[in-house]
Formats: structure tokens, sequence, C-alpha cells
């Protein structure tokens, strides 16, 4: 009996939500800015005024988030109840999937916000690998930041039935990126998506990407221990300066082969690329390359580490 006059107690909120659905539809293209026309009350209200519909509520916001985003966009306003109206939409039903997903869009020009969506909903869906993998587009494109992008595409890769593209992405920006340990990432990365190619083409493409990580990794290796090497002697030449007889600078402080490196034990072994060749070095310039390889590089960047 209680819910039966509490029912009838918000049936006239329940028209006044109607009431404003039409209003929005008969008033497009509104003339009066969009932004006054919303009234929006907060999630936890409308939580408690479904009486368990909350489901029902939300299809009722997601036809005014539409309604409202069209109009904001002929009005050409600023969408300032947007992310309001996502976050009261992914509250009244967390299990809308595609309302998280829909939001890295939405958003585009607000991403601060679409993150706090998306957070939202890697929190709500454990299972799903959309929404980590618009995650790492919006870190990628908004942001800028490759590590954090490459860190979704990781999480959205390891979700269940997550397909092999974010996988493919997040071994690329690790390999991108000058953070310790990310190169290794990308080659097991690569190798993964080898392991899981559908087809031969897809593994023969990873099994280049497999190739030019471990190219870059080597290098970038060497090259620190080359810098290594170099402030090592530039340092012991300095301390040598104090002495009676100082020496004369040498012609430079670079190592003269690779293998002055592990005599310097800067490095335990010289890696040679995964075709078994050993990697080019030039002690005028200190400079290391790689032989070139059978096909053009995926990577465009690797193009200037070939010895010609």
């Amino acid at each position: 009996m209680f819910r039966f006059f509490l029912i009838l107690l918000l049936l006239p909120f329940g028209w006044g939500i109607h009431t404003l659905h039409l209003g929005l539809q008969d008033k497009l293209p509104l003339k009066q800015n969009v932004n006054q026309s919303v009234r929006l009350l907060p999630p936890a209200f409308l939580q408690m005024m479904s009486l368990g519909h909350q489901t029902l509520m939300a299809d009722l916001i997601w036809l005014q988030l539409i309604q409202y985003f069209g109009a904001s966009i002929e009005q050409k306003v600023e969408q300032t109840h947007l992310f309001a109206y996502i976050d009261t939409l992914t509250s009244l039903d967390p299990d809308f999937e595609d309302a998280y997903v829909f939001s890295s869009y939405l958003l585009a020009d607000q991403p601060e916000q679409a993150m706090k969506i998306l957070k939202k909903g890697i929190e709500t869906h454990p299972q799903s690998w959309r929404i980590p993998f618009q995650a790492g587009f919006i870190q990628y494109l908004k942001f800028k930041n490759y590590s954090l992008a490459a860190q979704y595409f990781q999480i959205s890769a390891q979700r269940p039935n997550a397909p092999d593209l974010p996988n493919r992405f997040a071994a690329q920006l690790y390999k991108r990126t000058d953070a310790d340990g990310h190169c290794q990432i990308s080659i097991q990365l690569w190798q993964d998506a080898w392991e899981k190619a559908p087809n031969k083409e897809l593994k023969e493409q990873a099994e280049k990407h497999i190739i030019e990580s471990k190219i870059q990794c080597d290098l970038r290796q060497l090259r620190q221990a080359i810098q290594s090497f170099k402030q090592k002697t530039q340092q012991a030449w300095q301390t040598k300066q104090k002495e009676e007889s100082p020496p004369a600078r040498p012609a430079s402080f670079l190592p003269p082969n690779l293998d002055a490196l592990v005599k310097a034990k800067i490095v335990r072994t010289i890696p040679q690329d995964p075709r078994q060749q050993a990697y080019v070095y030039s002690p005028k310039t200190g400079e290391v390359k790689v032989k070139p390889l059978a096909w053009r590089p995926i990577e465009l960047k690797l193009t200037d580490i070939f010895k010609n």
C-alpha cells in the first residue's frame, strides 16, 4: 500500500521528465540557448525516485543526452552539461557499456572529463576491453601521454575476448618510449601477438615487429653504454689532469670498438641483431647502426638507423 501511494506521489515527477523530453523535441531547433533549457537532477536523487527502475530512467536520460548534444552542435554553443548527462546516465545504469565508449567521442574536446567517465567504466566493467581501449586513445590523441596510453592498451589486451588490435597498439607505443623496461615489454607483446595471430599474414607482420623492436632495444642499450663509456673515460682523464705530468687530451673519449664496452665492464656482452649479424659501429661518431632489413621498416622512425 505504501509503495502504491509513493508511486502516486512520484507521478508528477515522471510526468515532468516526460514533458521536458517532449519539450526539447518540439522546440528543436531551439531558439533559446540549449544549456538554459537543461534541468538535470542529481544521480543519487534520480536513483531513489526510480523505485528500482533505474534502467528505464537511464533510457530517458539517454534520449535527452542525444537531443542535447544535437541541439548544442546546431546552436554552436559550449556543451556545459555533457559530462553531467553521461555521469548521470552511467550512475543510473552502470552496465550500459556503450555509454562509456560513446562518451570518449562525445567528450573528445573535454579529455579530462572523458577520462573520468572511462575510469569509472573500467572499474565497473572488469571484463570489457573496449573501455580501456578508448582510454588509451584519449591518452594518445589528446594528452600525448604515450606511456600511459600503452598501459591502457595493455589492460585492454588482457581483457577477455579482446582482439589483437590493442595488443599491437601497446607494443608500438612501448617501442617508442624511453621508460625503463618498456622496450622489453614491447617485444613480449609482439611475441604474444605472433602466437595469437589467426593467419599467416598477421603472423609474418608480428614477426617483423618483433625483429624491429629487438633492434631498437639493442641500439638503445648500446647507445647508453657508449655514452657511459664516454663519461667514464672523460672523468678519468680529468682526474689525471691533477697529476704532475698530466696526459695529453685524447682525440676521442669514445670507445674504439664495441668490445671495449665489455672490457670496461659497462655491458656483459655485445648483442647481435635478430639475424645474428653484428651491429655496425663508427668510433669517429659513436653511432651504432644495423644492416638493412629485407623489408621496408614498419616503424618509419627506424629508417635513420640503417647502415648504407
